[in-house]
């Protein structure tokens, strides 16, 4: 492949963080005209795997539009370091900032956060955080957290009562006592 071709490869690497390694995917602007930068913050739980897809595509469309495209595995998510079950709210936000940071230094330019569904919320907030104007570019958007995560319970707590039907926590159990249990 000739370096041309090379160019318009995104490029793999670990983000280092206080708390582990970040797995990030990062995707150059190509062409002449460079637009800014955009960085990807993922949805939740399943949903971040139902979405690599679309995603992908996405990133490398706005790549070949002139957009920097950083993508990156929050704490506990996909390839990054950590357990999904001992991440917190500030820890994925602490993430968003660092490779928001990283961004900046590597790709000039009008800076976007992009939010799909749960992450949606993230770049809101990290947005809020920010000490310079950032463009928000959302998809799915999730209007309601608790009613997100709720939604997210009850499907655990389903999923556990039809595999072993609620047999260790007794059919009273809560959602939340569910997750607590370790089921």
């Amino acid at each position: 492949m000739n370096e041309a071709g090379r160019a318009g490869l995104p490029q793999a690497f670990f983000l280092p963080t206080p708390t582990g390694q970040r797995f990030c995917l990062f995707h150059p602007a190509q062409g002449l005209r460079r637009q800014g930068s955009v960085l990807y913050l993922h949805p939740f739980a399943e949903e971040l795997n139902t979405t690599r897809r679309v995603v992908a595509q996405q990133a490398r469309a706005l790549a070949q539009a002139g957009f920097a495209v950083l993508q990156i595995d929050l704490k506990g998510c996909g390839d990054s370091e950590g357990e999904f079950a001992d991440t917190t709210w500030d820890a994925w936000l602490e993430d968003a900032q660092l490779a928001h940071h990283w961004l900046a230094e590597h790709a000039p330019g009008p800076r976007w956060l992009w939010g799909m569904r749960g992450g949606t919320l993230l770049a809101t907030a990290l947005a809020a955080r920010l000490s310079h104007p950032t463009h928000l570019l959302l998809w799915q958007p999730v209007i309601n957290g608790q009613q997100m995560l709720q939604q997210f319970l009850r499907l655990h707590a389903a999923g556990q009562w039809l595999t072993d039907g609620n047999k260790s926590l007794g059919k009273d159990a809560t959602p939340a006592q569910t997750l607590a249990s370790g089921a």
